[in-house]
């Protein structure tokens, strides 16, 4: 219930069985309604998609977010975390990022259903929202690190295209999102830089100078 199409329209998940298999897929909810009437759908006006098809888009976009360290540590991370606990924290994300890519994982139906606040497909682009409550939670960040009014949905987007089959817009091509490359020094930038404001926060340090002299580096 939580993918749209891209004029907004609610896709419920149906099936059909043929020579004994059953196939799994998303269906633009006025189309039910329009097949249910016996009117003729005109062409373009729903969507129909493969199931399997859309949902491994939405696990890779998961999967490459939680792979990027970068990306991670901006969006999720809290802003006072020490750098021990920034590291474990990008562990966990890259781990649960592993384990919903893994096929029959117990776990995975459920971790994306509590995960994924609304999906909608376009005809240019796939939008995943993700829930930043739920996913701190999974990466065992204690939500009393977080601010009360942070918690917009993170947005995942990758590039697709629509394909007309038939009278419906049904085949998905999905040109993959680039793989991301984390800059190592950048993070390791911003890591230390939240453990020096922690130093000045805590009086570990007494002012910048200071801190200069015990982290052994020039101010500039």
């Amino acid at each position: 219930g939580l993918l749209f199409d891209g004029k907004g329209n609610r896709m419920t998940p149906s099936h059909a069985v043929k020579s004994g298999k059953r196939y799994r897929y998303y269906i633009s909810n006025h189309l039910i309604a329009g097949t249910n009437k016996s009117r003729e759908i005109k062409s373009g006006e729903g969507l129909r998609i493969a199931a399997q098809e859309i949902e491994n888009h939405i696990i890779a976009a998961m999967a490459l977010f939680l792979a990027d360290a970068r990306g991670v540590i901006a969006e999720i991370c809290p802003e006072n975390a020490s750098p021990d606990f920034a590291s474990a924290i990008m562990r966990r994300a890259k781990s649960l990022g592993e384990a919903l890519k893994a096929e029959g994982g117990a776990d995975r139906h459920e971790a994306i259903r509590t995960l994924i606040t609304r999906v909608q497909v376009d005809d240019n682009s796939i939008c995943v929202g993700v829930s930043r409550k739920f996913l701190r939670e999974k990466l065992e960040i204690p939500l009393d690190t977080i601010p009360d009014d942070i918690d917009a949905p993170l947005e995942l987007k990758m590039s697709a295209e629509l394909r007309r089959l038939g009278k419906e817009k049904r085949l998905i091509v999905a040109a993959h999102m680039p793989k991301s490359n984390p800059d190592s020094a950048l993070i390791k930038v911003v890591v230390r830089a939240h453990n020096w404001f922690e130093m000045l926060k805590n009086r570990k340090a007494e002012s910048i100078s200071d801190l200069a002299r015990t982290e052994n580096v020039q101010r500039t």
